[in-house]
């Protein structure tokens, strides 16, 4: 069943990989001079939101965007950006064009009407993020972070990703358990820690997706990876530590030996005890000729 297990492993692996990939396409968030901005989203005030009181994302509702120019210089604010992260890796990501463009000092508001469920067939569940505005060349002007509470379905993408990396280390952990328990497991210390790490990986980030799905906490990125890697390291000393599967063959093996020897012990013993008056004879080949018997 190794031929099985090992599959399973780099399954977990690439899933895994997939997860948290996303962290380096993020991009950083940064204000440029004094450009401010207030967004609501169904008229409730993004920055205002949290865990406990996250923006709505269903449907079609209509957002207004206030932006305070500041600074001294003509600002374009080309788009707002919605993003939504798990793990600290990029979930979903809309962009509204606004095309406003702002005088020093001056003030705009618009107000555009969304369609979200782009957003609902990409994710399911609670997200951490941002709302950015973004000059025409594409870089963030100012951003604010956000809590999201997407309502889409498990059949998004991210739900159906929350499916697999569940069933897969279902599968996995079971699998390493059952090696475990009967000794099939690498002989090579280094190769169990390594899949035993694997398996404390995968537990912690199907915990880490099945939290956001069920909209219980919104994961993020600063909690998660130490957590992945306290569940990593945990399972890696687990493994590296589990009985060495070849000293358990060896053991049977000593064990049959010594009951074949038991068994010959007990063959001569009650040989040597047989009654002394008990005599074996050789019947004399001539007299089973039959003329020989007449005679």
């Amino acid at each position: 069943m190794r031929s099985i297990s090992r599959p399973i492993v780099a399954i977990v692996a690439a899933l895994l990989v997939v997860l948290v990939a996303g962290v380096t396409l993020v991009p950083v968030a940064s204000a440029a001079g004094n450009v401010t901005f207030v967004v609501k989203i169904d008229g409730e005030d993004v920055s205002k939101s949290s865990g406990s009181n996250p923006v709505a994302i269903d449907g079609e509702v209509p957002l207004e965007v206030t932006i305070d120019n500041g600074t001294g210089n003509a600002v374009t604010v080309n788009a707002v950006r919605l993003l939504g992260r798990s793990v600290g890796a990029t979930v979903f990501s809309s962009e509204i064009a606004i095309g406003a463009q702002l005088d020093p000092g001056e003030t705009q508001t618009r107000t555009i009407q969304l369609d979200l469920r782009g957003i609902t067939d990409q994710a399911n569940g609670l997200f951490e993020g941002e709302v950015q505005l973004l000059d025409p060349d594409r870089n963030v002007i100012a951003s604010e972070d956000a809590v999201w509470d997407v309502r889409g379905s498990m059949t998004s993408l991210f739900g159906l990703f929350a499916i697999m990396l569940l069933v897969v280390t279902i599968i996995l952990t079971a699998f390493s358990f059952r090696d475990l328990a009967t000794g099939r497991l690498s002989k090579n210390r280094w190769w169990r820690g390594v899949r035993f790490a694997f398996v404390g990986l995968a537990i912690g980030a199907t915990v880490l997706v099945w939290l956001s799905v069920l909209r219980l906490v919104a994961p993020r990125a600063v909690i998660a990876y130490p957590l992945l890697l306290v569940l990593g390291i945990a399972g890696f000393v687990l493994g590296s530590l589990s009985p060495d599967p070849s000293h358990g063959i060896e053991d049977e093996d000593e064990d049959e030996d010594e009951d074949e020897y038991d068994r010959s012990t007990a063959r001569m013993g009650a040989s040597v005890g047989a009654p002394a008056d008990t005599v074996v004879t050789n019947p004399d080949p001539a007299s089973t000729i039959p003329g020989n018997q007449e005679q």
